[in-house]
């Protein structure tokens, strides 16, 4: 019964699209804890900060490799970006546990193969289901900060955002439980009109880490999921 009802999470949760880039174009494989492989890429200018972006849910690493090229420039970070399982050119399968498990095989080869040090200088950045790895990460280790960008609290907030329990947010994707022991500055972004996460999620984790978020979040008066970058 269990597996039946997280095999049916896991299909409403996740939504790969077709590939967007092909195995020849891959210069990067992680292979994970859990057994897939998946595909990275690291822009590396040499500057003193790395992002580790965890990318949005019906995208793969193809649609983003632009945007993160450009963004990279124009903020003076490195950036690292890793596929999710069964997205894209990986192996496996995308579920809650398979994703927690590619960010840790990042997180990783940053710290154990490239040196970096979280705390000094790697940021967390996660968008929509990226935050749930980005929280897990950010959950467990220490790093120089996070940002989430249209966030979910958790799974069960996502379905009902009126019906606040926490025995109904350990269940899926709780993201709330992972940022309660984070100890890294936090920023949040959330558009008010965002009608995918709702806006009460990125409330519901300020009011949970607002103790490690130096800046007043930022609320985007009248964005949607999809444009709040924008």
């Amino acid at each position: 019964m269990g597996n039946m009802i997280s095999s049916t999470v896991n299909q409403m949760a996740f939504c790969p699209p077709p590939s967007t880039y092909k195995k020849d174009h891959v210069n990067m494989w992680l292979d994970t804890d859990r057994g897939s492989k998946i595909p990275a890429f690291h822009i590396r200018r040499g500057h003193p900060l790395t992002m580790l972006v965890s990318h949005a849910n019906a995208e793969d690493l193809g649609v983003v490799l632009a945007f993160w090229s450009s963004l990279s420039e124009m903020l003076k970070v490195d950036v690292f970006a890793y596929e999710y399982s069964g997205y894209g050119c990986s192996t496996g399968s995308p579920s809650e546990q398979n994703m927690y498990s590619d960010a840790r095989a990042a997180l990783d080869l940053l710290r154990d193969g490239f040196k970096l040090k979280p705390e000094r200088d790697i940021v967390l950045y996660g968008k929509s289901i990226g935050s749930c790895p980005t929280c897990y990460l950010a959950g467990r280790n220490l790093v120089r900060g996070v940002i989430l960008v249209s966030g979910l609290a958790s799974g069960a907030r996502v379905l009902f955002p009126t019906t606040k329990l926490w025995v109904a947010d350990a269940l899926y994707f709780n993201n709330l439980g992972h940022l309660s022991s984070n100890k890294s500055p936090v920023q949040l972004i959330h558009g008010t009109a965002d009608e995918t996460v709702p806006f009460s999620s990125g409330e519901d984790l300020h009011g949970v880490c607002k103790v490690h978020h130096p800046l007043p979040p930022t609320w985007v008066k009248g964005a949607s999921h999809n444009n709040v970058e924008t």
